[in-house]
């Protein structure tokens, strides 16, 4: 797999090493959302959800093009819109929540940079 990554060829390898490796890459995702522990785990499940949809997202699209369509809105759009709001999701919790507070010196919290 790892050498169509490098050096896509013709064909089939070639159009499908984009999904090999998207979803290759919600694999460890999950497996990281499982190790995390459950107070803490709405930011990883996105995440791995956001990673998993790009990755469902691109096997459509193959999937699409060898059926022969190319129409300017498809169903992997869904997936990929749905991949983005999850993401974008994650960085938004990620900014609302604070898992720890800041240190304090003097009695005011500062950041820590």
């Amino acid at each position: 797999m790892s050498f169509f990554v490098c050096r896509p060829s013709r064909g089939v390898p070639a159009r499908l090493t984009p999904a090999k490796v998207t979803v290759a890459a919600g694999r460890p995702a999950w497996f990281g959302v499982r190790r995390c522990p459950r107070p803490g785990r709405l930011v990883p499940q996105l995440i791995a959800s956001g990673l998993s949809l790009s990755g469902l997202g691109d096997v459509l699209c193959v999937l699409a093009a060898r059926s022969g369509e190319s129409p300017d809105i498809s169903i992997a759009d869904g997936a990929y819109l749905a991949s983005y709001l999850s993401l974008g999701g994650a960085l938004v919790v990620s900014a609302l929540v604070r898992s720890r507070p800041w240190p304090r010196s003097n009695g005011v919290g500062s950041p820590p940079f």
